[in-house]
């Protein structure tokens, strides 16, 4: 008793301790929540909303939705702007939209069929001019292929970045495995830290191999959320097959910058 009467701040200090470190242990809730929180306000006194930025963000609004109909616009829209946008020399673009079907167009279809039967029945009836035909339905073919008008915009533009999704899935993947078009994106002569784990992926989808070969190169744009739903963190890499992915942000850097070589620091 005579100890704590002559010690009352050193006993003070030890149970205040041990109480955080009880606490700590046990991963109580709400200092995790308070944790992020004091993140989020410090990371407020650290911007600048006056700093000059080159990044220049085009959105597509309400008021954008008013003008130009609904959502999903025909990818000839999308076209249009990579041109507009590309008019102004931007060292990269970043093109935020999973393409990862063709664009549904009945039409088109039809139209091709109907190209198959115009050249089968040219085949069988040799000498019955049938190229006038088939040449007015190629070109509406042309017309109505706004995936091809989209390809077209990516390839003359040649520094569009495209995003992957990765999935942690135990489904097995069906079909074929698109490895070989991922291998050209991934980033070589990776060493992982002591205790430092990539997250892995076990499904990806990607946009359809016409915009994917006409792109510049793809990132994966997976978030890493908090437990209040929010995302304060980057994942620079996802492995896939043994091919490491990186960050859709990260490609984009890298585009500009184009270093030799890169170090992740922990």
């Amino acid at each position: 008793m005579g100890f704590l009467k002559r010690h009352p701040t050193l006993i003070l200090g030890i149970a205040i301790t041990m109480v955080f470190l009880g606490l700590g242990f046990f991963r109580v809730g709400f200092l995790d929540g308070l944790d992020l929180k004091l993140y989020d306000v410090m990371m407020g006194f650290r911007s600048d909303p006056e700093s000059s930025s080159e990044i220049v963000m085009v959105d597509i609004d309400d008021d954008s939705i008013e003008k130009l109909g609904r959502w999903p616009w025909p990818r000839t829209l999308i076209a249009e702007g990579i041109d507009k946008i590309n008019a102004g020399n931007p060292r990269v673009i970043g093109l935020n939209f999973v393409f990862s079907e063709p664009e549904d167009s009945s039409g088109l279809q039809e139209l091709r069929d109907l190209e198959q039967i115009i050249r089968s029945a040219s085949a069988d009836t040799p000498g019955v001019p049938f190229d006038p035909i088939l040449v007015a339905v190629m070109a509406s073919q042309q017309r109505l292929d706004n995936d091809g008008k989209l390809a077209e915009a990516l390839k003359t533009s040649g520094n569009v970045v495209l995003p992957v999704v990765l999935k942690d899935t135990t489904i097995a993947v069906s079909g074929e495995l698109p490895s070989e078009a991922l291998a050209d994106q991934s980033i070589r002569n990776v060493s992982n830290p002591e205790g430092f784990q990539v997250p892995v992926g076990t499904e990806v989808i990607m946009p359809i191999p016409d915009f994917l070969e006409a792109s510049r190169g793809v990132g994966h744009i997976n978030l890493a959320y908090d437990m209040d739903g929010t995302a304060r963190r980057e994942r620079l890499l996802y492995e896939y097959r043994g091919l490491y992915i990186p960050s859709y942000t990260l490609r984009l850097a890298a585009t500009v910058l184009k270093p030799e070589t890169a170090t992740s620091a922990r």
